[in-house]
C-alpha cells in the first residue's frame, strides 16, 4: 500500500524481522541473554538501514516499552517519522495462530512472552501515533501511510545527535558482514550439495564446510 499510495512520495521499503536476521524464534527468546542479543541485532539493523528516503518496517516483537523507546530515539536521530502498530490479540487467538505455523513458538515460550508484553501507551511520545488492530479488524492502511509519509518528522536533540556522531559504526559493519556470511552458509546447506569448499562474502579463500551441517544457533554463537 505504501508503495502505491503516491508515486511522488514513494520510497524504498525495507523490512526487518527475526526471519530476515535468520533468528530462530525459540532460540532468540529462550532466555534473557538471547533476548538481549536478539534486540541488539534488530536495533543494529535499524540504525544501519533507516534513512529519510526509506520506509523501514520493524516486523518483530517490540514488546518491551524500553526497546520501543530505543527505536524511537533512532528515528529521532535520523529525523524521520515514526509510528507503532499494536496487534491486540487475545491469548486464545495467539495460541491458535501459533499452532498453525510450522515455525511457531513453543507453548511455554508463547505463554511467557504474552505475559510479559507491555501494551503501547499512546500518551507516551515513543508510542504515538499508535494504530491498534484486532484479529477481525481492517488495518487502517490509509492512516498508517499518512503517519509515515506525511506525519510529523521527529527532531534530533543533543542526546540523540551525540550517539550518532560518536558511533564509529564498526560494530554495525561487523554485524552486517557476519550476517551475510551466515546467510551464504545456510543457503549452501539448504541447497543439498553437502560438504565442500564454499565461497563466502568478504573472504578471498574458500571455506570448507563440515560434514555435519551447522545449525542456526551454532552460527549465531560463532557470530558473537
Amino acid at each position: 500500500h505504501l508503495s502505491t499510495l503516491d508515486s511522488e512520495v514513494c520510497r524504498k521499503i525495507v523490512v526487518v524481522s527475526d526471519q530476515t536476521l535468520l533468528l530462530e524464534r525459540n532460540e532468540a527468546y529462550k532466555n534473557a541473554y538471547q533476548e538481549k542479543f536478539t534486540r541488539a541485532s534488530l536495533k543494529a539493523f535499524v540504525e544501519r538501514e533507516l534513512t529519510r528516503d526509506k520506509v523501514l518496517i520493524a516486523d518483530c516483537m517490540n514488546y518491551i516499552k524500553g526497546f520501543r523507546y530505543e527505536l524511537y530515539c533512532v528515528a529521532r536521530a535520523n529525523a524521520t517519522t515514526n509510528c507503532v502498530i499494536h496487534c491486540d490479540t487475545p491469548l486464545e487467538k495467539c495460541r491458535e495462530f501459533n499452532s498453525s505455523r510450522p515455525d511457531g513458538y513453543s507453548p511455554e515460550l508463547l505463554e511467557d512472552l504474552y505475559g510479559r508484553f507491555e501494551t503501547p501507551n499512546p500518551q507516551q511520545r515513543w508510542d504515538r501515533p499508535c494504530f491498534t488492530v484486532r484479529p477481525d479488524d481492517e488495518l487502517d492502511l490509509e492512516g498508517i501511510s499518512k503517519a509515515i509519509l506525511e506525519g510529523i518528522v521527529l527532531t534530533p536533540n543533543l542526546a540523540t545527535s551525540q550517539v550518532v556522531l560518536s558511533d564509529t559504526n564498526m560494530l554495525h559493519e561487523i554485524d552486517r558482514v557476519t550476517q551475510e556470511i551466515i546467510k551464504a552458509l545456510m543457503a549452501h546447506q539448504n541447497s543439498g550439495l553437502g560438504a565442500q569448499f564454499v565461497i563466502v562474502p568478504h573472504c578471498e579463500n574458500k571455506f570448507e564446510m563440515p560434514a555435519t551441517p551447522y545449525t542456526i544457533g551454532t552460527l549465531q554463537r560463532m557470530q558473537r
